[in-house]
């Protein structure tokens, strides 16, 4: 660490000719020879796919594209939650030198109809629901769209037909690593989605680095609970793929299909979103399903608070928790796991709840009391500060990320415990936002991204995300963090979910905050909740603008609770 630069010193090993395709043809096939036989599983359908079969299906997906006119650089949309069946058609796509491009299932003919048109796509792979709203935006443009759907659908091209192809015309390989591969949806909490551009090797890149920093495990199922449209679930699939896993997958996030996977297919890894896997702790119904399986969790896509933590931590059979912190434009920036060359390993020289150390020019993390056991990737120590009431990430960075911060206005890079925008530079980085040369321009600075994520580091090189940028507020000229406010909220033992705004201030003082909640316990009130919360937070923090019980909080389209959502409420006043 110096000069304020944050560096990993690990690299990642690539084979330099190898595009993504051909890459995860290549694990597929030594997966496939050191007989591994299932690599993904539906968990509520049952359908699964092999790494023995990797290369003939995409090898027939690829074909069938071509045969209707997919050449190099055409984009095919992908919208549906059947990650078993995306992954393979994402793969196809990239065989036939074509561009996958994500857009949500929940998105409507007007959203859809936009990137249409932008990226002149061909092709749009979608859930029977949506094969109408489909057809009629195709109908708007001037070249012809092909339906994909599973199922027969009138109109439409099956997903049965791709796999049922012969695959003699499968294109040879004219992409290179700088390619586009993959655009991705932007989250849209600070404005209209963008296009995020991967490449093959960003995307690439990405994947290798989250099998360095996803404890998947071998002899037990690896449970995704990720839409497919989402980054991390075009990611994990992959990462399971090349590191010769199982991946078992939801088509639906629902609580019920959480429960049954978890119960009946004992999985000891779980991927989600901290809502997601909270549930599997006081969600309603829990004691009627066995949960003991679970060993890890890992979390990302949104700040997990030590409150929150503390609930996933009462899983009968954890042993760690991991947090990850990326975005569409960067997956892995950094992560509670802690590296080195050739592997995770533990640190026989550091205590219980210490801070930890700068290893080789990387940051850290040691977990007090918490060991990854078993192979080499799941060995380790992890660590969380309790009582540090404004850190809700503590992390390192990952393998070939560079990270600074910077103050918001100027650009300067800052030093020890100032607070400001995390930036990264990295391989994985995206390339670009699609057709819009200004927001990709301002989101760079000397080559680092910046991530809207407010942050800070200490002495030894931890880092501290403490909240978005765009989501923090003043009142009286204080600096309030919504997450900070939610962790004091969600010690409430009748908490079930929590949201934190700001609001505008009547009495002229800037923004005061507003809290919105779901309860485990309906004889609470929210006076005793935010009498109890109000108790515990400095005066600028007090929650003067009320506290709402609801019965459920607004979830954007990755399935996270959305503040700019939370905003737009009608609480009734």
């Amino acid at each position: 660490m110096g000069e304020n630069i944050l560096k990993s010193t690990i690299e990642l090993n690539i084979e330099p000719e190898e595009t993504l395709p051909q890459f995860l043809l290549r694990k597929a096939h030594e997966h496939f020879e050191n007989e591994k036989t299932i690599w993904m599983l539906d968990a509520v359908t049952e359908e699964s796919h092999t790494f023995g079969n990797f290369e003939e299906e995409t090898r027939k997906v690829a074909s069938f594209l071509f045969k209707r006119g997919m050449r190099k650089g055409d984009v095919a949309i992908y919208m549906n939650a059947d990650i078993v069946h995306n992954q393979i058609f994402l793969a196809g796509v990239w065989r036939a030198n074509g561009i996958a491009r994500a857009s949500y299932p929940e998105d409507d003919q007007e959203t859809l109809l936009s990137r249409l048109e932008e990226s002149k796509a061909g092709w749009i792979y979608c859930e029977r629901e949506a094969v109408d709203m489909c057809k009629d935006a195709a109908s708007y443009v001037d070249w012809d769209v092909d339906v994909i759907v599973q199922g027969e659908e009138l109109g439409c091209v099956s997903f049965t037909e791709l796999l049922e192809d012969d695959g003699c015309e499968c294109p040879e390989s004219l992409t290179t690593m700088d390619d586009p591969a993959l655009i991705l949806c932007t989250s849209g909490t600070t404005g209209r989605s963008k296009g995020a551009v991967h490449t093959h090797k960003s995307f690439l890149y990405s994947i290798v680095s989250a099998t360095g920093q996803i404890p998947l495990v071998d002899d037990q199922p690896n449970l995704i609970v990720s839409k497919g449209t989402h980054v991390t679930g075009a990611l994990l699939p992959f990462a399971a793929l090349i590191a010769g896993k199982l991946a078992l997958v939801l088509p639906i996030i629902t609580k019920e299909n959480l429960f049954h996977a978890v119960d009946k297919y004992k999985p000891a890894f779980i991927w989600g979103f901290p809502t997601f896997i909270c549930e599997l702790v006081n969600g309603s119904g829990v004691e009627e399903f066995d949960f003991s399986s679970v060993q890890y969790v890992a979390s990302g896509g949104t700040l997990v608070t030590p409150t929150i933590e503390g609930v996933i931590r009462e899983l009968p059979g954890l042993e760690a928790v991991i947090t990850v912190f990326g975005l569409t434009e960067s997956p892995l920036v950094c992560s509670t796991i802690d590296m080195e060359e050739g592997g995770a390993k533990a640190f026989d020289d550091v205590p219980g709840f210490s801070v930890g150390k700068v290893l080789n020019s990387l940051v850290v993390v040691c977990i007090w009391c918490v060991y990854f056991r078993g192979t080499a990737e799941l060995s380790g120590r992890m660590f969380h500060r309790f009582g540090h009431f404004s850190v809700s990430n503590i992390v390192y960075v990952s393998p070939g990320v560079t990270l600074t911060i910077r103050d918001p206005e100027t650009g300067n890079i800052l030093g020890l415990h100032e607070r400001g925008e995390i930036c990264v530079k990295s391989e994985l980085n995206f390339s670009h936002y699609l057709n819009n040369e200004e927001a990709t321009e301002n989101s760079f600075i000397d080559g680092y991204f910046k991530t809207g994520d407010l942050g800070y580091f200490d002495e030894v090189g931890f880092i501290f995300i403490v909240d978005r940028l765009k989501e923090i507020f003043k009142y009286y000229n204080n600096h309030i963090s919504p997450t900070e406010i939610e962790d004091v909220i969600n010690q409430h033992e009748a908490v079930k979910e929590v949201s934190v705004i700001g609001i505008e201030d009547p009495e002229g003082g800037g923004s005061i905050p507003r809290a919105v909640v779901t309860v485990k316990n309906e004889e609470v009130t929210s006076e005793e909740i935010l009498e109890f919360a109000n108790e515990r937070l400095p005066d600028y923090k007090k929650i003067r603008g009320g506290l709402f019980i609801l019965e459920e909080l607004p979830r954007g389209k990755t399935g996270k609770i959305t503040r700019n959502l939370v905003a737009q409420l009608n609480l009734g006043e």
